[in-house]
């Protein structure tokens, strides 16, 4: 993954797959719960 600052991130790949899971969760929630964004 060049270009990707990884300053205070998981540094192994399993922490990392961890990470970028949970964050594709959250985002996925977030866009399923649209009554959050002020419509």
């Amino acid at each position: 993954r060049p270009g990707v600052m990884r300053i205070g991130l998981p540094g192994s790949e399993p922490e990392w797959r961890r990470l970028e899971s949970a964050l594709a969760a959250w985002a996925a929630r977030r866009k399923d719960a649209p009554k959050e964004s002020g419509q």
